[in-house]
């Protein structure tokens, strides 16, 4: 039911806390049909760990539900652990067979990754984050995963704003400035939650 009503209110339609959860399915199908949806994507998965194993079950067992009701694609994105959530129900995990994204490696597609960003960074100045010194710094700041170039990139681009300096330069991309303004690598980050 909690998966439903946050579908529900990420669709700005939310309902009654005593709403049936069958009426929240036929909500939920009358707004994604409406919106002719194709694919839905739950993002961080691995969360779904947070519960005990019979609340896990149900939150498993609400989605092989919306996926017969809804019949479109119903993708799942998170951490190695994901698979472990999948696990937990042999039908479950016939419908999600794993992809493993690679991490980014120094190529074309970082580069147009970087150019992206880079068009919507609000920083007065270019930064050339394409060019390849920037590239490769950003890239083994990052350890090669999106959500850390990204994390990179925001607190140097609000460094950059707060100096005046209005773009990130090769030097802003030393580890003890990084560090200086509250950034840790994600190899450390790693180490402080085990």
């Amino acid at each position: 039911g909690r998966l439903y009503g946050e579908m529900l209110e990420a669709l700005f339609s939310e309902g009654s806390v005593r709403e049936p959860v069958e009426a929240k399915v036929r909500r939920i199908q009358h707004l994604l049909r409406t919106l002719e949806t194709r694919m839905i994507i739950l993002d961080e998965f691995q969360n779904a760990l947070a519960g005990n194993f019979i609340k896990t079950r149900k939150f498993l067992n609400g989605i092989k539900y919306l996926g017969n009701k809804l019949q479109i694609p119903i993708v799942v994105a998170g951490t190695m652990e994901t698979l472990n959530v999948l696990k937990a129900d042999p039908q479950i995990a016939n419908r999600f067979p794993p992809a493993i994204i690679p991490k980014w490696t120094l190529d074309d597609d970082f580069l147009r990754l970087l150019a992206s960003i880079e068009k919507y960074v609000p920083l007065k100045e270019k930064s050339n984050l394409t060019e390849r010194r920037m590239a490769q710094r950003i890239l083994e700041l990052s350890e090669g995963t999106i959500g850390e170039v990204l994390a990179v990139i925001r607190v140097l681009a609000k460094d950059a704003i707060k100096e005046g300096v209005e773009r990130i330069r090769f030097e802003d991309l030393q580890v003890p400035h990084l560090k200086s303004l509250g950034w840790v690598p994600p190899s450390e980050r790693a180490r402080y939650t085990r």
